[in-house]
């Protein structure tokens, strides 16, 4: 049992980094590159993502002035505000040299695993738009960039 786990963890890992080095060789690592973390996005920021099917998703609603925020999703034909989050600029997981505006999951009210192992990172690029990174970390300081997402003020 024990050696099953630990076959399957390390699949996972590996997994997992060939995810993130696929997903960092991406063209969008270089426009990430470019961006800044000034100003905080403030207001409703519609989403995209080229890595993942959104689903329900519409975006984002922002409150700069508190550094907090919602994911918006469309449930039973109404906009639905979930997954809070706060806010804080700080140097990029991956790209250390990059101020970032890390989008933090970490609040009572989500679920566990959201909580403990997921965060966004965006910043803002010269058109005004976010492109966002999605990073998870199954290993506390080990973060996995899994896929990209945007950020347009609607």
């Amino acid at each position: 049992m024990i050696r099953t786990l630990f076959i399957v963890l390390v699949l996972a890992l590996l997994i997992l980094f060939f995810i993130r080095d696929k997903v960092e060789r991406d063209p969008l690592q270089k426009d990430f590159l470019t961006g800044t973390a000034d100003p905080l996005p403030d207001g409703f920021y519609k989403g995209t993502s080229p890595s993942f099917s959104v689903g329900n998703w519409l975006g984002k609603e922002f409150k700069a002035e508190e550094k907090t925020g919602f994911n918006v999703f469309t449930r039973g034909g109404s906009r639905n505000l979930e997954y809070p989050f706060t806010m804080h600029v700080t140097k990029g997981a991956r790209d250390e040299a990059l101020s970032v505006i890390k989008i933090d999951y970490n609040r009572p009210e989500n679920p566990w695993y959201l909580r403990f192992f997921a965060y966004d990172e965006i910043v803002r690029l010269s058109d005004g738009r976010y492109l966002g990174k999605i990073q998870i970390e199954v290993i506390r300081g080990v973060p996995f960039t899994i896929g990209w997402f945007w950020q347009e003020k609607e």
